[in-house]
């Protein structure tokens, strides 16, 4: 059962657009507006891909691979998508991984109803587990941050091999109004909810999030200006149309802003964390 407070949110986001966005058309006469509406779904579900990004920050270029699938075919596990993320050198060689993320989540559907009146499912990704990796100057540092939901916990377990330091802790899940989601995995976290769809055709809004920074704590120690804290508060928000057809979006969290470029079909083109001074784009080469 996922946390109560994202229901609470849903509720305030169809409070805000209608929930005839997501309603049947099965009573339309209009083939067309059927179409366009199946289309419309399309690109709200998960895509299962592997995608290819040239990748910089402030240390160099690199290659960023981004994998995105479903755990596993048995009953348990067909609900549960993983998104594997590896920076590589520049020359792709995936025996020199640099840094590895590995986030699994589980999609879920809430019925809700808006303040019109209307009916609607919004679909959810709840946060399970993930993994992170990284070496730095030859050390290797791992976490794995797993949420229990009963307990409304989240066990944290950071293994520090330079200082032969391994820490378990548990840290309380704060109740937030707002869908939870893994940084990892923001991009399928908006997406399956319909907002990016929904926000394009209005060409406003903004949907809060409570952030879990994959990583944790080495994952901030890397970056200018990231608190020590595991959760985050941010907003989604819709922020324009470029000139090269992509829609902009931007993830608003701790005084810094995460700039997502999006397909007319949702896909991610570019990321850029300009606090940073990192840029994630598509790359042409497979």
């Amino acid at each position: 059962m996922p946390i109560p407070t994202i229901l609470l949110t849903i509720i305030i986001f169809f409070s805000t657009f209608s929930c005839s966005h997501f309603s049947s058309t099965n009573n339309s006469n209009d083939s067309g507006n059927t179409n366009n509406a199946s289309k419309k779904k399309k690109f709200d579900e998960i895509k299962t891909e592997k995608v290819v990004f040239d990748y910089s920050d402030s240390t160099g270029d690199y290659r960023l691979v981004r994998e995105v699938g479903k755990v596993g075919k048995v009953a348990k596990d067909r609900n549960n998508y993983f998104v594997k993320t590896q920076i590589l050198p520049e020359n792709g060689d995936e025996k020199n991984v640099l840094e590895n993320i590995f986030a699994i989540s589980n999609l879920e559907e809430l019925h809700v109803k808006g303040s019109d009146g209307k009916s609607g499912v919004v679909k959810t990704l709840t946060p399970k587990i993930s993994q992170y990796t990284v070496w730095l100057e030859g050390q290797k540092y791992f976490s794995q941050l797993k949420v229990d939901y009963k307990k409304r916990m989240l066990e944290v377990l950071s293994i520090d091999e330079e200082k032969k330091v391994k820490d378990k802790t548990k840290v309380k899940i704060p109740k937030k109004n707002s869908i939870t989601c893994f940084f990892s995995q923001v991009d399928e976290c908006i997406r399956v909810t319909g907002f990016l769809t929904l926000a394009k055709e209005k060409k406003a809004g903004s949907v809060p999030i409570q952030l879990i920074w994959d990583g944790h704590p080495f994952f901030q120690e890397q970056y200018n200006y990231l608190p020590k804290n595991i959760f985050s508060n941010a907003t989604f928000e819709y922020d324009g149309e470029l000139e090269d057809g992509t829609i902009r979006f931007a993830l608003n969290v701790e005084g810094q802003s995460i700039l997502y470029h999006f397909s007319t079909s949702n896909d991610l083109i570019k990321k850029l964390w300009v606090n940073q001074g990192i840029t994630q784009e598509r790359s042409t080469i497979k």
